[in-house]
């Protein structure tokens, strides 16, 4: 199966075909003109990839450590960068995390926790900047006040 595409016009001009598209391939990519272009699923196929993602979940955390961080330094070869402390906080923090948005039904826990580690991992590989980063005295600026989170 492969995604149609359609315009987000085509939604409002002929929802009916547009529907009977994302049945037939499995999902409409919609693109927008002054936005990024949306995805129009069928009800199934996203309870499916929720189902997916629980299992995937389930079988991460019960893997043994090693085989997990195998797999891990497979699909992420960044990681590889990371200390070993580091690394095995990240699995950790990952198959939590898996479990944790296949339980909510949503995945931006993961892509946010990925894209944290990926940063954290870029630090560690440019070893001058890890080194001035370690060594960076904290000195909280006290005549700047920290504003309150919205």
């Amino acid at each position: 199966m492969h995604t149609a595409e359609r315009n987000w016009s085509d939604l409002s001009r002929d929802s009916a075909s547009v529907a009977d598209a994302a049945e037939r391939h499995g999902a409409v990519h919609l693109h927008r003109r002054d936005a990024p272009g949306m995805y129009l699923v069928p009800e199934s196929r996203y309870e499916e990839a929720s189902e997916a993602l629980t299992l995937i979940s389930r079988i991460l955390r019960n893997l043994s450590r090693d085989f997990a961080k195998e797999a891990v330094l497979d699909i992420s070869p960044w990681a590889a960068f990371l200390p070993p402390d580091d690394l095995d906080t990240y699995l950790t923090e990952l198959t939590a995390t898996l479990a944790g948005a296949a339980d909510l039904g949503s995945i931006e826990p993961l892509i946010v926790l990925q894209r944290e580690w990926k940063a954290t991992a870029e630090i560690w590989a440019d070893p001058e900047l890890a080194e001035r980063l370690q060594n960076a005295p904290f000195e909280p600026d006290a005549a700047k006040p920290v504003p309150a989170p919205r």
